[in-house]
Parts: C-alpha cells; sequence; structure tokens
C-alpha cells in the first residue's frame, strides 16, 4: 500500500503533466515554424529568419520591448514591496478577506475601472474639477493610455499586489513561530525580526509569487490593450495587430514576436520551480 501511494505521488501528476505539455509544447512548435515562414495555408513553404530579420531591424519592435519591460519591471517590484506589506499587516491585525477583494475581478474588467476612475475625463478628474483644483480634464495629468505605461503599471499593481499578498499570506501561516519568538528572546525589535527571521523564511514564496507577476505583466494582452497609448504598443499587442492583419504573410511576424515572448520567459519557468521547492 505504501509503495503503491508513493508511486502515485512520483507519477500521479504524469498524465497532466503530458496533456499540458503537449498542448504547450504544439502549439509553440507550431508558433515556431510559422515565425520561419512556413504558411501552407497561404501557399508559402519556404522557410527562413526574415521575420526575426525584420523585427530586430524595426524600431518599433525595440520601442515596444522596453515599454513591455518597464511596465513588467515596475509593475512586479511595486507589487512586491505592496503585497509583502500588506501581507504583514493581515498577519498582524487581521482582514484576510480584504486582501484578496480585486482577485476575483476578470483584468479586462478591472482595466475598464482603472480607465473610468484615472483618465482625463474619469471620476477621479471630475472630483479634482468640483474641488477646485483642476480647470477642467485638460489639466488632469495624463494616466491612461499614455506612451510612458502609467495606466497599466496602476491596474498591474491594484490587482498583483492582492495576489501577491495572499500567496505570502500563506507561507507566513506556515511559518515556525519558534524563530520569531527566538529572536525576540534574543533581544531583536519587532522591525529585526521582520527583516532578519520573517522575510528571508518567505524569500523563495516572494520570488515565485514575482516571477509569475514578471511573466504575466510580459504576455497580457486586455490589459495594455485598454490602458495602453496606440504607440508604441507593449509586445503582446504588436503580435495580436500583425497577426490580424490582411497581408498574411504578417503571420511570421506575429509568430515571431510570441515566440520571443515566451522564449525570454522559459529562464522564469526554471526560477519558478526552484523557488517552490523551497518554499516554507
Amino acid at each position: 500500500m505504501t509503495r503503491a501511494r508513493h508511486s502515485f505521488e512520483r507519477w500521479g501528476a504524469l498524465p497532466a503533466l503530458l496533456v499540458c505539455g503537449g498542448l504547450f509544447g504544439g502549439g509553440l512548435a507550431l508558433a515556431f515554424a510559422q515565425s520561419l515562414g512556413y504558411l501552407p495555408f497561404a501557399g508559402r513553404t519556404r522557410v527562413g529568419v526574415d521575420a526575426y530579420r525584420a523585427l530586430l531591424g524595426s524600431s518599433e519592435f525595440w520601442a515596444s520591448l522596453r515599454l513591455t519591460l518597464v511596465v513588467a519591471l515596475a509593475s512586479t517590484l511595486l507589487s512586491g514591496v505592496f503585497g509583502v506589506l500588506l501581507a504583514l499587516l493581515v498577519r498582524r491585525r487581521g482582514g484576510r478577506f480584504a486582501l484578496g477583494v480585486t482577485l476575483p475581478i476578470p483584468h479586462v474588467v478591472f482595466a475598464v475601472v482603472v480607465l473610468l476612475a484615472f483618465s482625463q475625463s474619469g471620476l477621479l478628474s471630475r472630483a479634482t474639477h468640483a474641488l477646485g483644483w483642476t480647470n477642467g480634464p485638460a489639466d488632469f495629468p495624463v494616466l491612461t493610455n499614455d506612451p510612458l505605461g502609467l495606466g497599466m503599471i496602476v491596474h498591474l499593481v491594484l490587482k498583483e499586489s492582492a495576489f501577491v499578498g495572499v500567496t505570502v499570506l500563506g507561507a507566513l501561516a506556515r511559518l515556525d513561530p519558534a524563530f520569531e519568538d527566538a529572536a525576540a528572546t534574543l533581544g531583536a525589535t519587532s522591525w529585526q525580526r521582520v527583516s532578519r527571521v520573517t522575510l528571508p523564511l518567505v524569500a523563495p514564496t516572494v520570488a515565485g509569487a514575482l516571477v509569475l507577476v514578471f511573466a504575466f505583466a510580459c504576455a497580457t494582452y486586455e490589459v495594455p490593450y485598454v490602458l495602453g497609448a496606440t504607440f508604441p504598443g507593449t509586445l503582446s499587442v504588436l503580435a495580436v495587430r500583425a497577426f490580424g492583419d490582411v497581408d498574411l504573410g504578417a503571420r511570421s511576424t506575429a509568430m515571431a514576436i510570441s515566440v520571443l515572448i515566451a522564449a525570454s520567459l522559459l529562464p522564469l519557468v526554471v526560477v519558478y520551480a526552484r523557488a517552490t521547492r523551497k518554499r516554507p
């Protein structure tokens, strides 16, 4: 019985992994083939790296890459800081429900909420005008559909801080309080206990959560579509635009962008796997 249970724990997830790996791997292989120009439905079977060469020589691609990285890095770092602080606060004072209030809301719905609240004609702009702080919508700062990606960052931070907070709170609940008690007995202050004991113990969990946030921020489409500027768009928006082009030859460009996004995120999978193995 014990041997059968051990075998199930070792191989029980294999069917699901094979299905997920087959679907993901098959889709990625098809995308790679099309990125090389293999489009038999369009009468194109000659393969090459023309799409990649054109991307690397395109100023629009590099502008999109910079915007994608800026938005992803800023939202990941801010979500990590606020998420950890929220988890520590909830652990100390309660309020677990309030921490995850934004989690069930779909990203596209929350993006519309951010647009209605922070746009120049939104609720916040009208409130500042009613209070006499601004003379009209034109005086309100551009926080959505801006080339700096501020609206996207605001959206991702508000959403992903809750995700990081809930994840870290679960790790905090599993911590053995004896470590913090021992530090307190040795004269450590509250801040020293948090910074030298608690945070190092939950660091793998934080790292794993931030990897997921960064990967999502790099690959999401609906958030930059609703809150991003027309130019530059993020890589995901650039890929969808190319995919929907009436010229089927642009399909190779769309798939090349998708392959580059997937390839750049694969190392994060290794980081996430290592972080999850070290979770408390």
